[in-house]
């Protein structure tokens, strides 16, 4: 009996202590009383906390994943494939098509290949997040790698957002973009990501695949 009741107060004063740090996050922050009870009314609020917990306690570089590209398929016919309940990267192929090297060979047939996701403890600049990813063998991930990880994995952007860094593109104001899938609510998301200004907080990974793929 002893041990059960030191248990629950050692349980007890672990969650005061986490309720403490967070009541003084929140208070730093500007906030109030009411912002902590939103964590009572809002489940998608609680919900985004509790991945927000578990994601920062994720290794850097994440587990891998097995897709195949069907590199006959089209982007639109990719994104088909993927059942993304929101997507708005149609309006983008052509500026893809134009930024790609002209003499550089399109693909065509399935191929089988390994997805590495990255994350960054800290924000890094976009030639800096390369630079990583090729020091350790890899090189980022195209748009149809992307896509086939989208449609084998359908879960997994609910996770965390995804990025892939190997079809950047310059819009004509000046603008670069990177294909990306992500979440809103329940929604899966297949879209473009704006890069002015840096890449996002670390919550995001980067899809890479081997230097030999």
């Amino acid at each position: 009996m002893t041990g059960k009741r030191n248990r629950l107060l050692s349980a007890f004063g672990t969650a005061f202590e986490i309720f403490k740090a967070l009541v003084h996050e929140v208070l730093r922050s500007g906030g109030e009383e009411e912002d902590l009870r939103l964590l009572l009314k809002d489940e998608g609020l609680r919900r985004e906390v509790a991945c927000l917990i578990v994601e920062a306690g994720l290794p850097l570089t994440e587990n891998r994943y097995k897709v195949v590209v069907d590199y006959d398929l089209s982007p639109s016919k990719m994104i088909e494939a993927g059942r993304y309940d929101l997507h708005s990267m149609r309006f983008a192929f052509d500026c893809f098509s134009s930024s790609k090297e002209e003499n550089k060979p399109k693909k065509t047939g399935r191929e089988e290949k390994e997805i590495v996701l990255f994350r960054f403890a800290d924000p890094k600049p976009l030639d800096e997040v390369i630079a990583e990813l090729e020091r350790a063998g890899y090189r980022p991930a195209e748009l149809e790698d992307l896509l086939a990880l989208g449609a084998t994995y359908p879960n997994l952007q609910r996770r965390f957002p995804i990025m892939a860094l190997g079809s950047i593109f310059t819009s004509p104001d000046g603008q670069r973009w990177a294909p990306c899938i992500s979440r809103e609510g329940d929604n899966r998301i297949c879209s473009l990501c704006g890069l002015k200004g840096g890449l996002p907080h670390p919550r995001w990974r980067f899809a890479a695949v081997p230097k030999s793929a």
